[in-house]
């Protein structure tokens, strides 16, 4: 499955696909595992769907992307992203 990705120096495995390109393999894999439930449960479009649903913002609010975004909000004034009651 990975024959023709090439790795960057410096990235690590993580930067092996994106998103996109995960939910589509798990939706294979998960297809293949559980063959007799619909096809449409598991495709990739209804798993984004459903990994989405189910991460919390609190999980997000303690990502180093969620404190990466409010510092850029504070050197931007007039821009809000989140509300401020989430402090």
């Amino acid at each position: 499955m990975l024959r023709g990705v090439t790795w960057e120096p410096g990235l690590g495995g993580r930067s092996a696909c994106c998103g996109h390109d995960l939910l589509a393999v798990l939706s294979l894999a998960l297809h293949k595992v559980l063959g007799t439930h619909s096809s449409g449960e598991l495709r990739p479009e209804m798993l984004q769907k459903s990994l989405r649903l189910a991460y919390e913002y609190r999980y997000f609010m303690k990502t180093q992307l969620y404190q990466r975004l409010r510092l850029w909000e504070q050197h931007h004034p007039g821009f809000t992203l989140f509300p401020p009651a989430d402090e």
